[in-house]
């Protein structure tokens, strides 16, 4: 996995490069996850920064600690931010902030220069319209989960921010299998 581009599965939200390889390698992943008895797969279509958090390990009156986002610290840079959750992040790998695939920022935001929120839209039900077929054959149920914060950033476009975005999405490919996670963390944010 390590000759593995950062841009694997953009290609799949860019709809560029070897997009439709990635398409046909994901319905085999659902495949071999339904005959092991997965029932629900939670995935997201979020541009370059999957889920988006300032803080880590942000203090919490009990001692504990929790992951917390800030607007305000979301500056014009997006290395900034991810060198220092890369920082500060104890030794521990997060998915989304791979070490590797942050240090091609560059190279994932000029793959999202020309993808609107209209193009992401359609690239998404490109997407969704090519799997559900293979998730009804394997019985198993696609949970998209909210844009995390639900709004745009950095320039980048989120879709699922809203109610009417969720109802757009649920419309755009009317499916059983085609599912909402319901993230209380972005629901909150954008009720």
């Amino acid at each position: 996995l390590k000759n593995v581009s950062a841009l694997t599965k953009d290609q799949i939200k860019t709809r560029e490069g070897e997009f439709q390889r990635y398409i046909d390698n994901y319905k085999q992943s659902l495949k071999n996850l339904g005959a092991c008895g997965v029932k629900v797969v939670t995935y997201n279509f979020m541009p370059v920064l999957d889920w988006t958090r300032t803080d880590l390990f942000h203090p919490v009156g009990d001692g504990s600690t929790a992951l917390y986002y800030e607007a305000s610290r979301i500056k014009d840079d997006p290395k900034e931010m991810a060198e220092y959750i890369l920082s500060n992040l104890g030794g521990m790998t997060f998915p989304g902030w791979e070490p590797e695939r942050m240090a091609k920022l560059d190279e994932l935001f000029a793959a999202y220069a020309p993808v609107t929120k209209e193009v992401l839209w359609e690239n998404l039900k490109y997407f969704l319209e090519a799997i559900m077929p293979t998730c009804r054959e394997c019985d198993i149920k696609m949970a998209i989960h909210m844009d995390d914060p639900p709004w745009d950033i950095f320039g980048l476009p989120r879709l699922l921010v809203d109610e009417p975005s969720i109802d757009r999405f649920l419309k755009m490919v009317d499916h059983p299998c085609n599912c909402l996670t319901l993230c209380s963390g972005s629901l909150n944010a954008n009720p």
